[in-house]
């Protein structure tokens, strides 16, 4: 009684941490001015032009942008990219859903030019490798191996590797090397804020992926939004010029 949650999250920071991985300098440079991740995409891969945004006049190409960024950044085929565009109530056929994975990978030379340097890595031949991410700490996959054993489709299984001391193998790729590595980094930015929110003096009651419940009296709701912006928007020192972005809502209830 006489509080209110504010609810934060770290917009879209998988892709906008893939974009800085990359140095999409383009992307970079668009997102820094404010303007949506979605749109960003649509203006410097679809041809978007409009000056009005594209969530409130294009929701549809909206929703094409968000299941491309859901998976296809990871090297995700066809069979996959469908389901994940169905997710997001895009209905393709399997022609449909390979001209969209060749179109992303020719537009993003930069991302599939990281799955390559991961391909060239696993394929050294080492059979321990460590990624150190920006942060400075370091993923290790251990006893890497090849596995020849062949899929339902009649391809070997490909590369595999412990991600756990005495864990199971399980298959590794560039895309998921990128994938690791873009949802680790992901992970201690958001941590960085999660931090910054408590030293700021805010009680945090919940997060939930890339978002946090922070619950305040009413009536300090209005001083508080700011600070719990800036606290969201700051970028840990390890990549200063992230420019990342959130939205606050007050809520008397959790909601997604």
């Amino acid at each position: 009684e006489g509080h209110i949650f504010l609810i934060a999250d770290a917009s879209q920071i998988e892709p906008l941490i893939l974009h800085w991985l990359t140095r999409n300098q383009t992307m970079l440079d668009l997102l820094r001015g404010g303007m949506d991740l979605y749109e960003a995409h649509a203006r410097t891969q679809k041809g978007y032009t409009d000056p009005e945004p594209l969530k409130k006049k294009n929701p549809g190409l909206r929703s094409v942008c968000k299941a491309e960024y859901l998976g296809l950044g990871y090297r995700m085929g066809k069979a996959r990219y469908r389901d994940v565009a169905a997710s997001v109530g895009m209905i393709l056929s399997p022609t449909e859903a390979d001209a969209a994975v060749m179109r992303y990978r020719e537009a993003n030379p930069k991302v599939v030019a990281l799955w390559e340097h991961f391909d060239t890595l696993l394929k050294s031949g080492d059979k321990t490798l460590q990624i150190e991410l920006p942060s400075g700490r370091v993923v290790n996959y251990w006893d890497i191996q090849f596995n020849y054993e062949k899929t339902e489709k009649g391809y070997p299984k490909g590369f595999e590797a412990r991600v756990l001391m005495g864990g199971p193998h399980k298959r590794q790729h560039g895309g998921t090397f990128t994938e690791n590595v873009t949802q680790g980094t992901a992970r201690e930015t958001f941590g960085y804020c999660l931090l910054a929110t408590e030293d700021a003096g805010l009680y945090i009651c919940l997060h939930v992926h890339d978002e946090e419940l922070v619950e305040v009296r009413i009536e300090d709701a209005e001083a508080a939004t700011p600070v719990l912006e800036r606290c969201m928007t700051t970028p840990p020192p390890w990549m200063s010029d992230l420019p990342m972005a959130t939205e606050v809502v007050w809520t008397t209830k959790y909601e997604k």
